[in-house]
């Protein structure tokens, strides 16, 4: 599909034998266009400056999938883009400013390092994007002006350190987590099943939608007198 600009809904769902596809001029990867392509081992968009739209599911069960690393301009990646991906180690987010599914990641058991680049930001995020991950850190580009990692690498956080962007789901938190931030980001923690309890010790503190959705194991929290916002 080296000359194509778009691969439409499950194009080529099932092609179980597919081991390699080069996508150099891809636009748009629409629905499930590559879901259960269970011998895919390597998704080259290392010449793509061009893809902007990754559908639904559009990797979704490709369990030979080991690294994705974006680097044009995506914009879009929807719902469940790469759904139990149970061979998927490493992800580098794309290097541009880009709005982001539920789900995107969940079931990848095996992926554990998130990268950002310069100008990688989460223009939007939907819950439980690592749920059933073992991440456990981020790595920032040093230059980028949106981000940072914590010191030991288990959080996203915004460059003057002020937000909790997205938390690792297998990290090995205290016993009590305590959130000194301004904003928990919505769907920051969901799906992390490491945190025991949590303090949070500013009553401004925003906590946004699905911040904390779907944390089984949280067994106590500690608000402020006064609550939070």
């Amino acid at each position: 599909v080296k000359n194509a600009t778009s691969v439409g809904k499950s194009a080529f769902n099932g092609c179980t034998k597919l081991i390699s596809i080069e996508l150099p001029k891809v636009e748009k990867l629409f629905d499930n266009a590559f879901a259960g392509c269970t011998s895919l081992q390597k998704v080259d968009f290392s010449e793509n400056t061009c893809l902007t739209y990754v559908g639904e599911g559009a990797f979704s069960g490709d369990t030979s999938l080991t690294k994705v690393e974006f680097l044009g301009k995506l914009e879009w990646m929807y719902s469940q883009a790469f759904y139990n991906c149970s061979s998927l180690e490493e992800v580098t987010l794309p290097n541009s400013s880009v709005k982001y599914g539920d789900y995107i990641f969940y079931q990848c058991s095996k992926l554990k390092a998130i990268k950002l680049g310069k100008e990688s930001y989460i223009e939007s995020l939907g819950g439980s994007i690592f749920e059933d991950t073992i991440v456990d850190t981020f790595i920032v580009d040093e230059q980028s002006p949106y981000y940072k990692a914590s010191s030991d690498g288990s959080l996203l956080l915004s460059k003057d350190g002020k937000e909790l962007v997205l938390a690792s789901t297998n990290f090995d938190y205290p016993d009590v987590l305590v959130l000194d931030y301004d904003v928990i980001a919505q769907g920051a923690f969901s799906g992390v099943k490491t945190l025991k309890a949590i303090e949070f010790t500013k009553s401004t503190t925003i906590v946004d939608n699905y911040s904390f959705a779907n944390c089984s194991s949280i067994e106590e929290i500690t608000i402020p007198v006064g609550g939070l916002n």
